[in-house]
């Protein structure tokens, strides 16, 4: 008898498994990322530097390519992060001949400006096509290496303005 009692007033003490809302677990919220607090004069001006240090440090990659490529450079500045991000980006010149480049040919790296350290690249020639992407290394089981698509895509969103 006294296994019942107990029982039944461990039962209403506990309210048969439901917790009363202030003893509940609460679940920890995400961490959002504050973005600095610029204004929009300052942002115009971080992006007028960036474009102008793309331009100083990476505009000569464009004529090293030759007649029969296409090479152009562009800059992007991200006021999340507050880095200055250039790619560079090179294709076949279709109009110069005879080439023995393929028609396909991409190659296309990001760089942070500031360091000038290669983020990522990727490569295509003919059948063949790879990419690397460093930031991947850090995702569980991770490596750079990578397909064509992928370091295209992620060269593409980090040169992308999110407005």
């Amino acid at each position: 008898m006294k296994h019942v009692l107990v029982i039944v007033v461990l039962a209403a003490l506990t309210g048969c498994g439901n917790k009363p809302e202030a003893v509940q677990q609460i679940q920890p919220q995400p961490q959002v990322q504050q973005r600095p607090l610029i204004s929009a004069t300052e942002e115009f001006n971080l992006r007028g530097k960036c474009e102008d240090l793309v331009q100083k440090k990476y505009l000569a990659l464009g004529g090293l390519v030759g007649k029969a490529l296409t090479a152009e450079v562009k800059s992007h500045y991200n006021p999340d992060t507050n880095r200055c991000y250039a790619e560079s980006y090179a294709s076949k010149n279709l109009s110069y001949s005879p080439s023995d480049i393929p028609d396909n040919y991409a190659t296309m790296a990001l760089y942070d400006a500031q360091t000038n350290k290669q983020l990522a690249f990727a490569d295509q020639e003919g059948d063949k096509s790879h990419g690397m992407v460093w930031a991947f290394e850090d995702s569980p089981g991770g490596t750079a290496f990578t397909t064509f698509d992928k370091a295209r895509d992620y060269i593409e969103s980090m040169m992308q303005d999110d407005k």
